[in-house]
């Protein structure tokens, strides 16, 4: 079941932040950089902000609980040549480990391109770490194709991501 966050869900969907991106990214970073990046990134502050400037973070719940998210909205990626009015961007799309490999990735994906934000955009854009080919492959199958790269700071590591956007 999708819903869209509140500010009363922004601790449980900072909870959930956090762990995903641990598990899946923690360890290419120093713990230094790692620790100061989830604060930064991750954190209840964050989406609540997000939400406060207009983000969407849409929730994944699996009965009553947490289980996945995304967070959309307006573009922030380094985008060569100037892009359209109203390019929106896929932020994040993470599914809990314990739930990966069931179709809930796919099936985020399409409730985020059905969202009227979305649909209506001129291009979506989003970032991907470059060896993250599981993720670079299920953003293709959504028509997402790669238009440039740029570097992801986490403290004073950074990351080569790739930008994917899909226009219409």
């Amino acid at each position: 079941m999708f819903t869209e966050a509140t500010i009363d869900d922004c601790e449980a969907v900072a909870a959930l932040a956090q762990k995903t991106f641990i598990e899946a990214f923690g360890h290419l970073y120093r713990p230094e950089n790692r620790e100061a990046h989830v604060v930064e990134k991750f954190s209840a502050a964050f989406f609540r902000d997000a939400l406060a400037s207009g983000d969407t973070i849409l929730m994944l719940h699996d009965a009553a609980r947490l289980i996945g998210y995304a967070k959309v909205g307006h573009l922030s990626l380094p985008v060569k040549p100037p892009i359209a009015r109203g390019a929106q961007e896929i932020h994040r799309v993470y599914v809990d480990k314990e739930f990966q490999g069931r179709g809930l990735g796919k099936a985020l994906m399409l409730h985020i391109l059905s969202l009227p934000r979305i649909a209506a955009a001129s291009a979506v854009y989003l970032g991907v770490w470059e060896e993250n080919l599981r993720a670079q492959h299920l953003y293709t199958l959504y028509g997402f194709e790669p238009v440039g790269k740029y570097l992801y700071q986490v403290g004073d590591q950074a990351d080569n991501e790739i930008i994917m956007a899909r226009t219409r």
